[in-house]
């Protein structure tokens, strides 16, 4: 079974707060708990392949988190490398 990891609706490139230009909807750590509660949840159902959604330009920085925290989930997880 193949499974998308899908994005999020929130992005860690741009602020949605015009007037606080640093200003987030979500942290790092938050959006890292979200991917890996979606990777934890597909791979208890047998999945032999996760996918990417590729959105974006905007999205960049949510993909490569997203990379960064199935490499570690599915390492700690299973016996394979990624």
């Amino acid at each position: 079974m193949h499974v998308l990891v899908d994005p999020t609706n929130k992005t860690l490139m741009v602020s949605s707060d015009v007037l606080r230009p640093t200003y987030r909807d979500i942290s790092f750590n938050e959006m890292i708990t979200c991917y890996k509660q979606q990777i934890n949840t597909v791979l208890n159902k047998d999945v032999t392949m996760l996918l990417i959604e590729a959105g974006s330009l905007i999205q960049q920085m949510s993909k490569l988190l997203c990379l960064f925290t199935c490499r570690h989930v599915v390492n700690k997880k299973t016996k394979y490398m990624f």
